[in-house]
């Protein structure tokens, strides 16, 4: 059943025609997009749903006064903000740039001195798939062209895996997008440094601590020394 036959379902049942003077929601649909902003009309408020979530609901409202009805309560599963793909096995988020404070690890001689600094997380993904959750760096968004960078910080892989040390255990893959960054950023103490180089100016090579101990973001991509992988790559291995 597509919307509009939906749609034609309520229509059909009298009491929909008590159409109140102000809606509660108001429903934005997009040109060749997947998602419908749902606009909460009394908060003022708008969140992203899936239009098959909408069209899942609307029968729901078309089918709740027929007999013998097998739909109990439904309720629309809304997005998260940033949602860019959204399927049974795969949901990519974006987030946009955000201060975090990190702590990481630095080697002094015989000794380690926890530094805890200002970071300004650039544009990221969050790829969270059933049995994993992803992270890559990126300038914008290109849909499946996207370059995925990867994070210059410790503990983090090229694939996008981390090791999440004492939050490896938690279930990663049911967290929000905003809940991983704060795992990641602030609540993980970045360790593994290995003197990799990871990125170099005119000036100098760095390893992910010793980039971490001259700047607070990241000056420019070109200069990451990891070629990024188009979104397109890892979207074909899902």
């Amino acid at each position: 059943m597509n919307l509009d036959s939906s749609i034609k379902n309520i229509m059909a049942i009298p009491k929909y025609f008590a159409i109140q003077e102000k809606p509660i929601f108001s429903l934005y649909i997009y040109e060749n997009s997947p998602f419908i902003l749902v606009k909460d009309e009394n908060k003022n408020t708008v969140k992203l749903a899936l239009a098959s979530e909408i069209i899942e609901y609307i029968e729901y409202l078309s089918l709740i006064n027929q007999e013998n009805s097998p739909l109990t309560n439904k309720r629309i599963e809304f997005l998260e903000e940033g949602t860019r793909l959204k399927t049974p096995n795969l949901t990519i988020i974006e987030r946009k740039p955000e201060k975090f404070k990190i702590k990481y690890l630095k080697q002094e001689k015989n000794k380690q001195e926890l530094i805890k600094k200002d970071f300004i997380a650039p544009n990221r993904i969050w790829i969270k798939t059933k049995n994993k959750v992803l992270l890559f760096f990126i300038e914008k968004w290109e849909e499946e062209n996207t370059l995925l960078y990867k994070s210059i910080l410790p503990n983090t892989l090229k694939n996008g895996e981390i090791c999440w040390g004492i939050n490896s255990k938690l279930i990663l893959n049911n967290k929000t997008a905003s809940e991983l960054d704060k795992l990641y950023f602030e609540e993980t103490i970045f360790t593994q440094d290995n003197n990799r180089i990871v990125y170099k100016d005119n000036e100098f090579e760095y390893s992910s601590v010793t980039f971490l101990e001259k700047f607070n973001c990241i000056p420019t991509f070109k200069n990451i020394i990891e070629n990024p992988i188009p979104l397109k790559n890892l979207l074909n291995q899902n």
